[in-house]
């Protein structure tokens, strides 16, 4: 409870986002920085997902890129900037 109290009294709103991400960056710097860019990686990978597949098509039959697992690799591949240039997506 003395924590609660100090932060009223600081007018720190623990339920804030930017005081959580503060606190974990602090904490735990690399897991933090090491979620986020996995998240991010995935979210990446989905959006590639979605801009790839054919409009009208079966999903399954028509993917360029192969799985998902295919586009987690090229996302990862194209922002760490090694581009291996085993697949490209198509325009």
């Amino acid at each position: 409870m003395k924590s609660l109290t100090a932060s009223k009294f600081n007018q720190i709103d623990l339920h804030s986002m930017s005081f959580w991400a503060k606190y974990c960056l602090t904490v735990y710097p690399f897991r933090t920085v090491a979620l986020g860019c996995g998240v991010a990686i995935v979210q990446m990978a989905y959006v590639l997902r979605m801009m790839e597949m054919h409009a009208g098509a079966e999903a399954s039959m028509h993917m360029h890129l192969g799985d998902f697992s295919n586009q987690i690799w090229m996302t990862t591949v194209s922002l760490s900037t090694l581009g291996y240039g085993e697949a490209v997506p198509q325009t």
